[in-house]
């Protein structure tokens, strides 16, 4: 009987942890996800494409960091965002989509256009 009582309390006890964490996950918000992109480095280079205003005498493509593409679904940020490149007048920039959880977002780097969990 002492070792039912210690199996059910043990299935109890991993059902409840289960449960809080898959609770926990599916508790990220939009504002937890804009956040966490707006911490990261790659915020301060990835936006929305957009005409540059510049005396250039070019019709190129620059970056609005103003504006980004942010959503969550089941517990996981997604940014969707074009990167500036490291020459910005020969390399237009590069679209990049990024799913991961809010940690992952607020550590991206812009590599050269591409978004990196990791150092460049």
């Amino acid at each position: 009987m002492r070792s039912r009582t210690k199996l059910i309390t043990s299935a109890c006890a991993v059902f409840s942890l289960v449960f809080f964490a898959i609770y926990a996950y599916a508790q990220v918000t939009l504002e937890d996800c804009e956040s966490a992109f707006s911490s990261s480095s790659a915020s301060n280079s990835c936006g929305a494409l957009t005409t540059c205003n510049d005396d250039e005498d070019l019709d190129r493509q620059c970056v609005d960091t103003s504006q980004q593409d942010v959503s969550v679904s089941n517990g996981q940020c997604t940014v969707s965002v074009h990167c500036a490149r490291n020459n910005a007048v020969m390399h237009a920039p590069t679209h990049n989509s990024f799913t991961g959880t809010t940690s992952e977002l607020s550590s991206l780097n812009n590599c050269d256009g591409s978004l990196q969990v990791a150092d460049c």
